[in-house]
């Protein structure tokens, strides 16, 4: 996850030996990776384009883009195999035969690139399973019921709970506490201070966050065609529910955050798993008749890319007051992840 952030910092050395030097080269490269990497798999994309742009250039992604962590090496391996993942499956919504062995192979890539990733993005290894049990089932003709499904999936989750009380046994009421307080809790809520914001040490005024999540809600709101099976879709937001229970449920069992709200938690561990969220909105939108028009997304996207920029600059700019230590780009890029 290091290597490109690593790889500007030694090219910045050979320039000139200055932490400045290095800091900006090697966020430039990240910038070029990211930029690079997301055209590509988004034009390889098969559906949900839009929505793959528009998540790009949230504040959230705008941030990591340029960041010498590991997030940005994170975003983009987990939107190549999200877009994978969904090319396969509008494959089989069209009835184009697919070969077992040859959705292995086209898996093989992004799964390994994910492999190095955020561990929570290994969750999307259950939705490449899931497509390879279909594929199987279609190959031996067999069939399962709603009921046998449900069933499936109901006696997983049960068993998966009874793992967690067990793991968790001596905190669990606190841990239940805590997610019933954060929940409830109306002046600090975790959607909007951790979950959907950057880092604890770098973000964006709270204010902007309901235009970003409006474009969003509206672009969600314009996708009424099902380009994916129900299967898929249903995967997808299972996924992202897990998503965010385990990361709260993580973060709440930390010994490091006693606080009766769960803190930690934070926008770059959930804002990649929008990615995959068009698939299971469309089975409900498609019966709610939006009229828009291409101007007014496209217009919508610079909007909140631009003011998305600004902010983001402006806030980097008020924190690089001290040039011997430019805060978090220097902490958390170079000197903590870098050198160490």
């Amino acid at each position: 996850m290091h290597l490109v952030p690593s790889f500007g910092v030694k090219f910045g050395h050979a320039i000139f030996p200055s932490i400045g030097v290095m800091v900006i080269t090697a966020r430039l490269l990240v910038l070029l990776f990211f930029s690079i990497s997301m055209y590509f798999i988004i034009r390889y994309l098969k559906a949900y384009r839009m929505l793959f742009v528009i998540i790009s250039v949230t504040p959230v992604v705008i941030q990591f883009s340029t960041s010498l962590s590991y997030d940005s090496f994170n975003y983009v391996a987990f939107a190549w195999l999200s877009a994978t993942l969904i090319n396969i499956a509008v494959d089989i919504k069209e009835k184009k035969e697919r070969l077992i062995f040859n959705t292995i192979i086209r898996l093989l890539l992004p799964c390994i690139t994910v492999y190095f990733s955020k561990t929570n993005s290994y969750l999307l290894y259950s939705l490449a399973i899931l497509i390879l049990i279909i594929l199987v089932g279609n190959k031996l003709k067999i069939s399962l019921t709603k009921f046998q499904v449900g069933l499936i999936i109901s006696l997983s989750s049960f068993f998966a709970v009874l793992i967690y009380i067990w793991r968790y046994q001596e905190a669990i009421f606190t841990i239940l506490g805590k997610f019933i307080y954060t929940l409830m809790e109306p002046y600090y809520t975790v959607f909007t201070t951790e979950v959907i914001s950057g880092t604890s040490t770098a973000g964006v005024p709270a204010w902007f966050y309901p235009i970003q999540y409006s474009v969003i809600i509206l672009l969600l709101l314009s996708y009424t065609e099902e380009r994916v099976p129900r299967w898929f879709a249903h995967g997808c937001f299972g996924v992202s529910i897990v998503n965010l229970l385990a990361i709260l449920f993580t973060f709440s069992a930390n010994p490091s955050f006693a606080d009766l709200v769960i803190t930690g938690p934070q926008g770059r561990y959930f804002t990649p798993f929008l990615l995959i969220s068009s698939p299971f909105f469309t089975i409900f939108t498609k019966k709610i008749k939006v009229k828009y028009s291409g101007i007014f997304f496209k217009k919508a996207v610079v909007f909140t890319s631009i003011m998305a920029l600004m902010l983001n600059l402006g806030l980097t700019m008020i924190k690089f007051y001290q040039i011997q230590s430019p805060m978090d780009e220097y902490r958390s890029g170079v000197e903590h992840y870098i050198f160490k």
